[in-house]
């Protein structure tokens, strides 16, 4: 049979088979999913309020602010997709344009499926190309992301069209290369570590006119996106905003990532500003959240591990320790760096600088619980390096050959028991607000405990019905807030001092604060909260929940 030697040859039967394999299980791990809206919690509102103004024709601009405010964290690509969405449908229906975005997410999904295992067969043969498919397309983090209109499964399937054009042989295809990779970095700013892999294996290649044209594109791309920042904040709305931290560095949708940043802990600006001791710190935690992260990638997470360790002591009747489930992950990850330096040798400079550059931007970042996500896009090399690694051992003996298929063996059960606990724990029905209807019951995937968010949903619906059209609202989701309730909707202040909270909740006005019982983002609870409990004869309770912290309070007038 044909297909299963050199890299690069034509594909035979046996791809064939692989891809319809893979389309099928990327169908089947959908097909639970294609009902109701794409996900529009945390950042996938912003790009969707961002989309609404691009399609209204009002610019870049996050329109739940008060003042409507210009946009200038997120690159704009992934909001012209929102709005191209809108545009077609006629409609700015969070749940009808939503539902539109979850089957163009179900088939980008698709293509994925393919475009790993054709990318992945230019370099390796048909198995570790399979075996580099199914790693990549049933990664935790990566089916997660796609219930999600965030930009990491969008961004790689880009790089990896990108990738496929620069290694192509015709030359048309590569000069695809050019605006794939614009488009790679106007969906994400961490697309400059794309750029700079780029032009750096064209100067190490001593390829001195590719590289004068890859710096010219990427140096006019990141000018272009940093000149309009640049201009936001030096016109009129930056000196003057509408209220008086709107632009405060904590405010982390409304600044430039360098400013948000530059907090030791954006979600706690009282600890002050990074210092160069506390930025060493941080990179040394980053990376060594990395380490574990690189096996994580091409498998599940630690807590799936840990997950199935408790379940099987549970079956057996004894308690089994933790630590155990270190060992495969440290081995896939060995088996990672191990294959980005065979690839290294193999001469694809271009996929171990990107992961490099890569892997060094997301150590600076101030989030480490938000690692796995951004390693996420990174889920097809990491996966290729791995299955490059693997194949290799294998080749060496009959025991290394059977110890290779027992760890693969082991991480696609692992990627099944978390599947099942994706579909049947992380599953949870929310009442979506509809505006002049009843709410509509959806499915949500969450990794916190589901009711919180059922309950917050709830809590919308209620304010969209009893709060009057030209209300501020103070949410730790201020832009789920305004797609579902039609009202302006901001941050509560990030302020320890309660008075002071209490002064520039005034200065906006606000009309109303959610006090929510959320885990992952529970700015409400820390700072909002306290100015409630304090200043009763300023605050009154309106909604709360039966038997739960969650409350709406309005301000007396």
């Amino acid at each position: 049979m044909r297909g299963s030697g050199e890299p690069g040859q034509a594909w035979g039967r046996l791809e064939c088979v692989h891809l319809a394999l893979l389309l099928l299980l990327t169908c089947v791990h959908w097909l639970p999913r294609l009902q109701g809206p794409i996900d529009l919690r945390y950042d996938a509102g912003v790009y969707f309020v961002l989309g609404t103004s691009l399609a209204e024709g009002t610019g870049y601009r996050l329109l739940n602010e008060p003042g409507e405010i210009h946009g200038i964290q997120y690159p704009p690509l992934l909001p012209a997709w929102v709005a191209l969405h809108q545009l077609v449908l006629d409609s700015r229906d969070p749940l009808e344009v939503g539902q539109a975005l979850r089957w163009s997410s179900a088939l980008s999904a698709l293509v994925m499926a393919g475009a790993i295992y054709a990318w992945a067969r230019r370099l390796v043969s048909a198995w570790p190309a399979l075996l580099t498919a199914v790693l990549a397309t049933l990664s935790f983090h990566v089916l997660y992301l796609e219930d999600l209109l965030f930009t990491e499964v969008p961004f790689a399937l880009v790089s990896l069209a990108f990738l496929l054009a620069q290694a192509s042989t015709r030359r048309r295809l590569r000069l695809l290369a050019a605006p794939l990779a614009a488009a790679a970095f106007f969906l994400r700013s961490a697309g400059v570590a794309l750029f700079g892999a780029w032009m750096l294996e064209a100067l190490v290649r001593r390829r001195w006119k590719s590289f004068a044209g890859r710096t010219l594109v990427s140096a006019g791309c990141v000018l272009a996106w940093q000149g309009y920042v640049a201009q936001v904040r030096g016109g009129p709305e930056y000196a003057h905003p509408a209220y008086e931290y709107q632009r405060a560095p904590y405010l982390y949708y409304n600044v430039s990532y360098a400013e948000n940043m530059a907090l030791l802990d954006p979600f706690r600006p009282e600890a002050g500003a990074l210092t160069r001791q506390e930025m060493e710190r941080r990179l040394a935690d980053n990376l060594s959240r990395i380490s574990i992260g690189l096996g994580e990638c091409v498998s599940t997470t630690l807590g799936f591990w840990e997950w199935s360790v408790l379940y099987l002591g549970d079956f057996l009747g004894i308690d089994l320790p933790d630590w155990p489930v270190y060992v495969p992950l440290i081995l896939l990850s060995c088996a990672v760096l191990f294959g980005l330096y065979l690839l290294l040798r193999r001469g694809a400079l271009l996929i171990v600088f990107y992961v490099a550059a890569s892997m060094g931007l997301i150590a600076l970042l101030p989030w480490p619980a938000q690692i796995p996500r951004y390693v996420a896009p990174l889920a097809p090399l990491l996966a290729l390096s791995a299955a490059c690694s693997l194949a290799a051992v294998a080749r060496r003996s009959r025991i290394l050959r059977a110890a290779t298929v027992g760890l693969c063996l082991l991480v696609f059960c692992m990627q099944a028991f978390a599947l099942k606990q994706f579909y049947s724990v992380y599953r949870d029905s929310v009442p979506y607000p509809r505006a002049g209807g009843p709410a509509v019951e959806g499915q949500l995937f969450v990794f916190e405990r589901g009711r919180e968010w059922r309950e917050f949903y709830r809590a919308l619906g209620w304010l969209a019905d009893h709060s009057p059209a030209d209300a501020v609202v103070a949410t730790s989701c201020p832009h789920l807030a305004y797609i579902h309730t039609g009202r302006h909707a901001v941050m509560p202040p990030f302020e320890a001092s309660v008075p002071e909270a209490q002064r520039l909740l005034d200065g906006v006005p606000v009309d109303y604060v959610i006090v929510d019982d959320l885990h992952f983002i529970d700015v409400s609870r820390r700072y909002a909260g306290p100015v409630m409990a304090t200043y009763p004869e300023l605050w009154e309770p309106v909604y709360e929940q039966a038997d739960g912290p969650l409350a709406i309070y309005r301000r007396r007038r």
